[in-house]
């Protein structure tokens, strides 16, 4: 026989909870991925090429942390950072392959997650977005840290970043 709390209140609270400890902390992850995809796809299509080619991998491995985070918002930044480079690596080395060129043209999108061809400048482009995206998460972490309220209002000694 199921059990139905018949407290006042306690569904309202599971729905605070929920939104606390599940949606919340996703929140800035899917911002920071659309806004990162936008400017991605603003830089590849705005501009011609130098800047668009590698500030466009900069920007794709943005949006990779910031997916990786959305899906383990629990993850410290130097874990999401290590997973997002080599991940981001391991699809340009696949590139040496013919397989993502393979997959890339059967759509557009596809193109422009798994690419077409090994270039090895796209490597520090790879870095330097997830530079760029790890630097953006310490510096909103920290200022969550002393915004009071918050879920990291302790002192962040200690805890991994």
């Amino acid at each position: 026989m199921n059990r139905v709390s018949t407290r006042p209140g306690s569904a309202a609270r599971c729905r605070q909870s929920l939104i606390r400890q599940v949606i919340a902390p996703r929140v800035p992850a899917a911002g920071a991925g659309i806004l990162a995809l936008s400017a991605g796809l603003a830089c590849r299509y705005g501009l011609a090429g130098f800047w668009a080619k590698y500030l466009g991998v900069a920007f794709w491995a943005t949006v990779l942390y910031a997916l990786i985070l959305f899906v383990k918002p629990s993850l410290g930044i130097s874990r999401v950072a290590a997973l997002t480079l080599a991940i981001s690596w391991f699809v340009e080395f696949a590139q040496l392959t013919p397989v993502p060129a393979r997959i890339s043209s059967l759509h557009l999108v596809l193109r422009l997650i798994l690419g077409t061809t090994f270039n090895v400048g796209d490597l520090p482009a790879c870095a330097a977005g997830v530079g760029l995206a790890a630097g953006a998460h310490t510096v909103v972490r920290l200022r969550c840290w002393r915004a009071p309220g918050s879920q990291y209002h302790e002192s962040p000694k200690g805890r991994e970043q």
